[in-house]
């Protein structure tokens, strides 16, 4: 496929840091990965591994957020790929494509297509804990599971109600205890 040019005028300049923040980001992987942590106490491996995990799930939500910014400018078509998906496991080589778009669709901020200012994310409880780092992509689907059980006859309050908790629930279980039988979309 093609490269893409910055040739098109947009309303908004990308930040000129952009670049530099991510050789930065760059140069701190690298640093990372050359570092090691067999001279670490067990407390700072422990530590470094948490630490890590969050910044994967913040990098993800971020991402997530170019994901949509490609997907408004018609990257995919001008870089010539038939759909966002392809470009996503072309371009971006994500390998599920589909479920990252399904996550993408669900915590990340897209623009009002009339005003273009930002709308809230579809579950922004649980867009707010994936930008911070606390919960992870497995955690979302896993929200987003259960959540999809929700019949759409079910009061819009109480839909927002069940995604609030259960994204409160996910910052402290695991994606595998987010499936248990007191999270079922019968219980909200």
């Amino acid at each position: 496929m093609t490269d893409i040019a910055s040739t098109d005028v947009v309303d908004e300049p990308a930040p000129a840091e952009m670049p530099d923040l991510l050789d930065e980001l760059d140069t701190i992987v690298d640093k990372l990965q050359n570092t090691g942590f067999t001279r670490l106490s067990d407390a700072e491996v422990d530590d470094a591994g948490m630490r890590i995990e969050r910044a994967i799930a913040r990098l993800t939500y971020t991402g997530n957020q170019q994901i949509v910014e490609a997907d408004q400018r018609d990257l995919p078509r001008k870089s010539g790929y038939r759909s966002v998906i392809d470009y996503m496991k072309h371009r971006l080589r994500i390998a599920y494509p589909g479920k990252r778009l399904k996550q993408t669709r669900a915590t990340a901020t897209y623009p009002d297509l009339t005003t273009g200012e930002p709308l809230e994310p579809t579950h922004p409880t649980l867009a707010e804990a994936f930008a911070n780092g606390q919960v992870g992509s497995a955690h979302v689907h896993a929200v987003m599971d259960v959540l999809d059980q929700i019949p759409h006859a079910i009061p819009l309050d109480v839909q927002v109600a069940a995604e609030r908790t259960m994204a409160e629930q996910a910052v402290n279980l695991t994606p595998e205890q987010m499936n248990h039988p007191r999270f079922d979309a019968a219980s909200f």
